[in-house]
């Protein structure tokens, strides 16, 4: 038996070296089980948020399942839970798995070698330990459940291995027991009683077997209504005429399903040759999953229908499953996309049958039913054995499809019918499977592989960057028809010029492939095939719906299918219609309706995260929304397209973006976070159509959304574009709160460094604020005040007015932003007081991002002095809120503050699940363009595992992961050196430099090494704030590390009075006292044991002389004196 990382038949285990261990907790085995039933596939993260909290969801169920991630992993051996993209598997095998695979090992032994079967099945019956599931049913009952019914099952099929091999072996009465246990538990399963009555005559038993018979014809017609089934009857009614052969063991089969009774009859008397089935040109790529659902529809359906756009492969895949099924069934492939008329199906039909007039013929017209009983003849053939008919292409015969393989299942009980189809045939019993695109998984997915193999194929040695080749299969939507068109152009061209032509996809992608049917030679033509069979209003819609990158819901879909316009800029709204069918919303409903139904569109539900709720949207592949803009633009309608997406983004941002203020902010956040690329390309088009003030409002409305997330660095970004393409102030007055609120925003981009944009904004805020001022709101006119108050001392008179306010809301932001200042010069304490205010003030107004922004930064302060238990404490408050909001980029802030605070109280598990929870991060590349960039990640990940190292009493370790911490942010001028977390971890790093005993810091850089990158770090970091804002407890952090690296480094005397002078100003400043590694008290320490008290106490009265007032000045002067 192989080597298993879980065990799941028993009480949960999982492998932790050379023993197995309990992975924790009710939700760590349920985690463990979860992954063990996917049996090696990755489980979605939310899939195992809903198992393992089915009935109380946490606040942040990602944060929450990546704890028990990290506590089962501490518990285990690496590899037992794998991260996966979007996801988790299991990083080795499951004693569930190894059973599953035992059974059908066995199963295939049972012909050829029954002592090897049986062996094996019950070398596979030992794994268990006993009850699978009672200790994961309190903390995940439907787990539980589905364990104990996926072990129930794996062991009677090994019992009835175990069985049969008996039987066949010619020992019936060893196998009597277990059988008659089976089919006691399951006494309507046919197999079960088979199998019972089969061992009892084998045994003379021959009455007990009869009494079986009617035991399970009473069940069945009592609870089923129902007959048993004609193997069951035969067996009976050979046992009634004395049959020496009844209860034999059977060499050709390998069980005794109603399916092996069939297959006995096909392989003994009608064999037959598949008809239309081709040999694979190339090996099927991708599909094992699609596969293994159309087998497993087979067992409550009769027809199955993949179902997909063009150029999914569905004919591919379904050839496939007619090659797999021919050994066990008559299987005759139909190809429709020749019939042109819904009478003609059944005449192709017959034609591939033979039982057509003119059969060779190559017009259909000509095959003509040699019968008028053209569906009686038909059934009767198929009737003959047991029989797949596969009809491929049905999607414009599907009237005509749906009325034959409804009629032939009616007729042939035997009968099962594949179909592959654009649109779903909608009839009874049909069972439906939605064929996906190929996955691109970062560039390991089987898109990429298709590519790569297809493109080999067409110039053997062609580079085949994977970066390269993964964007060009995530642009070409999966497809694998248009990957494999453009793998053929790599005859001529490089992957980067295939990349870069992919702007014009249509005239690219077309086939060198003589053989290729005309609908496949080209991808429009794939496109084009769809698209005829839509009728004019649904073509209508899906053009005009194309406009729009990133999906649309109802509200959307009206307002585009209806050209429903607002005069941009011209102020009252009006509705334009071109009255051709869709002057009405039901028209443009049915009409996307049409275009689902043709797999044109796909129906999504958008789950989203913290408080949502499923909201639909309809998306459109990349390639079906290029065709359509191509066919928008021959249609004449591209401009009023798009003047209708423009007034509907309006009018969306001017429903919603008040809610982030005032009213459901996670509503409103969840509603703009599903409609925030719509709204870029109508931010983007009011731009390029000089419409000033609709840039400002959509403007409003996206970086409300992103302020809330704590996404700084995409409001920077997009403030850049939208200075450079507007030009003057000029807004109708309608504008003009929008205006001065998106300028207000800009003129805060100083922060970044951008001191020219902050100059260009403020002078347009000055002007609207002049001419426009009557008509700007309250809030606006106070925000605006703000950023014209000219200096630190200014803004601070306009926050003491917003501080009395009666409006709460400005009042709240009026605290929190005069604890900003508070903390930023040092006075922990008073920010500490105006903070809380702002807190209440937030809680009072049930303002969620105000209650955990303000949590945080009650958290941040509680951090700076050392008082972990109290930091831990709002970070709970924070998180719960932020993960309400879905604010990602503001969660980064909280788990390094929770990190920190989890290292200050000892808990040293949560901190380790913080440092993966920030690794996992960064290694996804999920942080897109925000505050927040992949390196300063990694580096707090590394200082985080530093300071658990050091908890733990390990130097060395802890030394490494901070020199890794401090690489992580790259060479000298790396742009992240303009962070605070650099002069943090440099901070950290030379001070347990200076603190390691010797033998620990022998081979590594000297505590002064790091001092001259962080010098001029914080030369840089003054350089972008103004010199009345410096950031006091960040300089005084940077204090403690260069006053140390000079006192410590030398013994020159002025040197080391200077370093020591600077140490001490930290003090006044307020360093951040977050973690260990950041705490003066032992450095102190070190400097009165290496320099002398009376020193040190010199160097401090020196420093307190300074005064708070001018601390600040003398640091970065002696910074300069000593390290410039």
């Amino acid at each position: 038996m192989p080597a298993v990382v879980a065990s799941v038949l028993g009480p949960v285990l999982v492998a932790a070296g050379d023993r197995s261990v309990s992975p924790g907790g009710p939700r760590a085995r349920a985690l463990v089980v979860a992954l063990a039933l996917a049996d090696g596939a990755t489980v979605p993260w939310r899939a195992l948020a809903d198992e393992l909290w089915p009935d109380d969801p946490p606040a942040d169920p990602r944060g929450a399942l990546q704890t028990v991630v990290s506590r089962t992993r501490a518990a285990a051996t690496a590899q037992v839970v794998e991260s996966q993209d979007g996801g988790y598997r299991l990083g080795g095998t499951s004693d569930l798995s190894v059973v599953r695979r035992a059974s059908a090992d066995a199963r295939a032994l049972l012909a050829r070698d029954p002592h090897a079967a049986l062996a094996r099945a019950r070398e596979a019956l030992t794994l268990w330990r006993g009850s699978a599931g009672p200790d994961v049913a309190d903390a995940a009952p439907d787990l539980a459940d589905a364990l104990s019914a996926a072990a129930g099952s794996a062991r009677d099929a090994l019992t009835a291995v175990e069985v049969e091999a008996l039987l066949a072996l010619g020992r019936p009465d060893e196998a009597l027991e277990l059988a008659v246990g089976a089919a006691g538990a399951a006494p309507a399963d046919e197999d079960a009683q088979l199998r019972l009555m089969r061992v009892q005559a084998a045994a003379g038993r021959t009455t007990d077997a009869l009494r079986t018979f009617a035991r399970v014809r009473d069940v069945l017609a009592d609870e089923l209504g129902a007959d048993p089934r004609p193997d069951l009857v035969a067996l009976n009614e050979q046992l009634l005429a004395g049959s020496a052969d009844a209860g034999r063991g059977r060499s050709d089969s390998a069980g005794p399903t109603a399916r092996d009774a069939a297959t006995t009859v096909h392989r003994r008397g009608l064999v037959r040759h598949p008809v239309g089935l081709r040999a694979p040109r190339h090996a099927l790529l991708g599909r094992a999953d699609d596969l293994a659902a159309v087998d497993a529809a087979w067992a409550d359906a009769r027809l199955v229908t993949v179902l997909g756009t063009g150029g999914l492969g569905k004919t591919t895949l379904v050839q496939e499953v007619g090659r797999r099924a021919q050994d066990d069934a008559w299987v005759v492939v139909v190809e429709l996309a020749g019939v042109r008329s819904d009478a003609d199906v059944e005449t192709a039909i017959a034609s591939a049958l033979g039982l057509a007039h003119g059969a060779r013929s190559a017009r259909l017209g000509d095959r003509l039913p040699a019968t008028t009983d053209a569906t009686g003849r038909i059934a009767e053939r198929l009737g003959e054995v047991p029989t797949l008919l596969v009809l491929d292409n049905c999607e414009h015969v599907v009237a005509g499809a749906a009325q034959c393989a409804d009629g032939l299942l009616a007729a042939v009980p035997g009968l099962r019918v594949l179909t592959t189809s654009r649109t779903p045939l909608l009839v009874a019993g049909e069972r439906v499977h939605p064929l996906a695109p190929l996955p691109v998984d970062g560039g390991h997915g089987a898109a990429v592989e298709l590519f790569r193999e297809r493109a080999r194929a067409a110039r053997p040695g062609v580079a085949l960057p994977l970066d390269v080749v993964a964007r060009i299969a995530t642009r070409l939507d999966g497809l694998p028809l248009a990957i494999e068109l453009a793998a053929a152009r790599v005859r001529t061209m490089t992957v980067e010029e295939v990349e870069r032509r992919l702007d014009a996809r249509f005239a690219l992608l077309r086939s060198g492939d003589r053989l290729a049917p005309d609908r496949h030679r080209t991808l429009e033509a794939v496109i084009d095939w769809s698209w005829h069979l839509l009728g004019d209003d649904e073509q209508r819609v899906l053009r005009r719906l194309s406009v729009l990158p990133d999906g649309f819901d109802l509200d959307a879909a009206a307002a585009l299918g209806r050209l429903t316009t607002a005069a941009a800029g011209a102020g009252d709204a009006a509705a334009a219609r071109d009255g051709a069918g869709t002057d009405d919303a039901w028209d443009v409903l049915d009409a996307l309706d049409g275009l689902v139904l043709q797999s044109l569109c796909s129906v999504v539900e958008d789950r989203g995260e913290g408080d949502d709720v499923p909201v639909v949207r309809y998306r459109m592949l990349e390639t079906v929304r290029e065709f359509g803009q191509l066919r928008l633009v021959d249609a004449g309608e591209h401009g009023a397209a798009m003047d209708a997406m423009l007034a509907w983004a309006l009018a969306f941002a001017d429903r919603w973006a008040p809610g982030l203020v005032d009213g459901d902010q996670p509503a409103a956040m969840r509603a703009l976070r599903r409609e925030q690329d719509n709204l870029l390309l109508a931010f983007r088009t009011a731009l390029d159509r000089g419409l000033t003030g609709e840039a400002y409002a959509l403007y409003v409305a996206l970086t409300g959304y992103w302020s809330l997330r704590g996404a700084h660095e995409q409001v920077f970004g997009l403030g850049i574009d939208l200075l450079a393409g507007t030009h003057g102030w000029r807004v109708e007055t309608r504008h003009a709160d929008a205006a001065a609120l998106a300028l207000t925003e800009l003129a805060a981009m100083g922060i970044f460094g951008d001191a020219g944009s902050t100059a260009r904004a403020l002078a347009r805020l000055r002007l609207v604020v002049r001419e426009l001022g009557s008509h700007l709101g309250p809030r606006t006119r106070a925000f605006a005040g703000l950023a014209l108050a000219g200096s630190v001392a200014g803004m601070a008179r306009e926050l003491a007015e917003l501080r009395r306010s009666s409006d709460t809301y400005l009042a709240m932001l009026g605290h929190m932003l005069s604890a900003q200042l508070a903390e930023n010069s040092g006075r922990l304490e008073v920010a500490r007081r105006w903070v809380e205010e702002a807190y209440a003030l937030g809680v009072a107004r049930g303002d969620v991002w105000a209650e955990a922004n303000n949590a945080s930064f009650l958290a941040q302060l509680a951090a700076e002095e050392g008082l972990a238990q109290e930091a831990l404490r709002w970070v709970a408050v924070a998180r719960t809120g932020m993960g309400r909001l879905v604010a990602e980029e503001e969660l980064h802030q909280v788990a390094w503050l929770e990190l920190a605070a989890s290292v200050g109280v000892g808990d040293l598990a949560t901190a380790r699940d913080r440092c993966d929870a920030l690794a996992e991060v960064a290694a996804s590349g999920r942080m897109g363009r925000t505050t927040w960039q992949s390196p300063e990640l990694v580096a707090l990940e590394q200082a985080g595992r530093g300071e658990i190292a050091a908890a733990e009493g390990d130097v060395a370790a802890a030394l490494d992961h901070l020199q890794a911490a401090s690489d992580a942010f790259g060479p000298d001028g790396g742009g992240e050196r303009t962070s605070p977390w650099f002069i943090m971890i440099s901070v950290g790093w030379i001070a347990r430099l200076v603190l390691a005993p010797e033998a620990a810091r022998a081979g590594r850089p000297a505590p002064s090494a790091p001092a001259p990158a962080l010098a001029r770090h914080v030369h840089e970091w003054q350089l972008v704030r103004a010199s009345d804002a410096v950031d006091h407890p960040v300089l005084g952090t940077a204090a403690v590390g260069l006053g140390t690296a000079a006192w410590e480094g030398t013994d020159e005397g002025t040197r080391v009075d200077d370093g020591l002078e600077l140490f001490f100003l930290a003090e006044l400043l307020g360093s951040r006292q977050d973690l260990p590694m950041l705490h003066r008290a032992p450095l102190e320490a070190r400097a009165r044991e290496l320099l002398g008290t009376d020193r040190a106490d010199a160097a401090r009265v020196r420093a307190r002389a300074v005064g708070r007032r001018h601390a600040a000045a003398r640091a970065l002067a002696l910074v300069d004196a000593l390290w410039r």
